[in-house]
């Protein structure tokens, strides 16, 4: 943290605090009783750790995406599920500050970044995950506004959001890329339904379910961006969240890494610490190796966007490498904790649970190799530059 400002060594220090004191006694209850710990949740608005990215006149700090990563990063550490609240509250007031209406921004924006209201994205489908042109919810044109039909699956916060953010489609239009637009939904509207809470390996306590349209009307002032803008504004989602993603894997790894490392340290077996065997030293050198290496493209990726150059690249670089050392860190956590790790007693087996779906948020890690392919050929000229090309 040498190159941060003093006022973000302090907002890392009460994100540390909180959840070293407030957050880590209770991550294993929450967990089990998969409820939303809406205290903590409230604690952490409060503390000024959700939002961080906008303009204090919208509740924000106005730090650096650089700064929202480490936040997220430390939270993960103890508890991926509290991170991910805070990323998808923070993500998605970010979205709406950026394309709703001026209206929206002074009702919601704040509302939510505070705590008071809660939001989710409604992309998923049944038939619709990483080909979001697949997705079959319908947005009607009228002259009083839009007719939204159709159902959501996997929305995280979708059984107790306030409002949504929902990725439709017209049918008039032929072109499936400029089919698809968002519109904002709040959850009070006749109409707006929810489907079955899913019963998820990991991420215990964030709501996740399904959310229905049933012909729910909402005013023409509700479509964010315009009309035919969806995967542009998609896009803009997926790459700030793969980013925070890449942020809260880094925290499981990190987590898993230092848990195994203070057992190893302890454990005794054959007349010597375990940590002294290599079978035991030579996986938790290559996860804090690897874990290190991610940690810097994922910074990378957060100051270009804070610079303004393209990022895109980076994020889809950071979200896999620091997923795939979470799953790898947690895993082999488990096994150097041997049958305690194996037990609910320790949080290895939740981390293990909360990373595997690290590798699936925001584009699979089979995307994210799509992406990075892709761009190298086509002659990207970043990788162009870096590879002397």
């Amino acid at each position: 943290m040498s190159d941060m400002s003093p006022e973000e060594r302090l907002g890392i220090e009460t994100a540390r605090k909180f959840v070293q004191e407030r957050v880590s006694p209770r991550a294993a209850q929450i967990d089990a009783e998969d409820e939303v710990p809406w205290d903590l949740v409230k604690e952490m608005h409060e503390l000024g750790l959700v939002g961080v990215t906008l303009p204090e006149n919208h509740g924000g700090l106005g730090a650096s995406t650089r700064f929202f990563a480490e936040i997220l990063e430390e939270i993960a550490t103890v508890s991926p599920v509290m991170a991910n609240i805070n990323m998808l509250q923070s993500c998605y007031a970010e979205f709406l500050f950026k394309f709703a209406s001026d209206e929206l921004k002074t009702r919601w924006v704040e509302a939510i970044v505070t705590g008071r209201k809660f939001i989710s994205v409604a992309m998923t489908e049944a038939g619709a995950g990483s080909d979001i042109a697949s997705i079959s919810t319908t947005a009607e044109r009228n002259e009083e506004g839009y007719t939204l039909s159709g159902e959501k699956q996997f929305i995280t916060m979708g059984m107790v959001c306030d409002a949504a953010i929902v990725f439709a489609v017209s049918e008039k239009v032929a072109d499936r890329k400029q089919r698809m637009s968002a519109y904002f939904v709040e959850a009070d509207r006749p109409g707006f339904g929810r489907g079955r809470k899913e019963a998820l390996m990991g991420m215990h306590g964030e709501a996740t379910g399904g959310l229905v349209f049933d012909r729910v009307r909402i005013p023409l002032s509700h479509l964010l961006g315009s009309a035919g803008q969806g995967f542009e504004l998609a896009e803009y989602s997926f790459n700030l969240g793969r980013i925070a993603i890449a942020a809260l894997a880094l925290g499981i790894a990190r987590g898993s890494v230092m848990l195994a490392t203070d057992y190893a340290r302890d454990r005794q077996a054959f007349g010597r610490s375990i940590g002294k065997y290599q079978g035991v030293s030579f996986p938790l050198a290559d996860n804090f190796s690897h874990l290190e290496a991610a940690r810097e493209i994922v910074h990378r990726a957060a100051m270009k966007r804070d610079s303004g150059d393209h990022f895109f690249l980076d994020a889809s670089i950071g979200k896999l490498l620091a997923s795939d050392v979470a799953m790898q860190a947690s895993s082999d956590a488990i096994q150097i904790l041997g049958g305690a790790g194996y037990s609910r007693e320790y949080p290895a087996e939740r981390f293990f649970r909360d990373a595997k779906v690290m590798q699936i948020y925001e584009g699979t890690n089979q995307i994210q190799r799509m992406v990075i392919g892709q761009a190298l050929l086509r002659g990207n000229m970043d990788i162009g530059y870096r590879m002397g090309l």
